[in-house]
């Protein structure tokens, strides 16, 4: 699999942190972005599922804790997941495909299902080795998990690309 340029990367994630600007979610501004051949085949951002009140209309326990303090966990899916089921939703095949994502990297949740789509490049809006990283800060946290994590990475043979 050809790694991508630079400059082509910073096209995507540019366009990602320009999706991420969608999200009604009040906490988590979150965005996917899937190529196919160089092409952006779907795209999709943290936010309430068709025909569900978005987190902006209703009355939150979330609006109470803001990121940082106490237990956040946002309701709805990562946008890994909404593009993954949109592109499922319209038949789109991901075998090969790369998976761009903003403001981190994919989390424990998120990688067994693009391991299963057959997804074969993640690229993270952040850098992987940045002390202090959102990212570090996850695979801290995740402990004995992460193992799993880069085992299965490798087992899968995903490329996982910071900026």
């Amino acid at each position: 699999m050809r790694l991508p340029s630079n400059n082509e990367m910073e096209i995507y994630l540019a366009e990602i942190r320009k999706i991420s600007e969608k999200s009604p979610c009040t906490h988590c501004q979150h965005s996917a972005l899937i190529l196919k051949n160089g092409v952006i085949i779907v795209t999709a951002y943290v936010g309430a599922p068709l025909f569900c009140i978005p987190c902006k209309e209703r009355e939150s326990i979330y609006d109470k804790c803001p990121m940082g303090e106490g237990e956040h966990k946002c309701f709805y899916p990562c946008p890994a997941i909404y593009a993954i089921a949109r592109a499922a939703k319209n038949g789109v095949e991901l075998e090969g495909c790369t998976i761009y994502l903003s403001k981190g990297t994919v989390c424990e949740n998120c990688l067994p299902v693009i391991i299963e789509a057959g997804i074969k490049m993640i690229i993270c809006d952040e850098k992987l080795e940045q002390k202090g990283s959102k990212i570090n800060r996850t695979i801290q946290s995740m402990g004995r998990r992460m193992a799993i994590y880069r085992a299965l990475t490798e087992e899968s043979g995903i490329i996982l690309i910071g900026k």
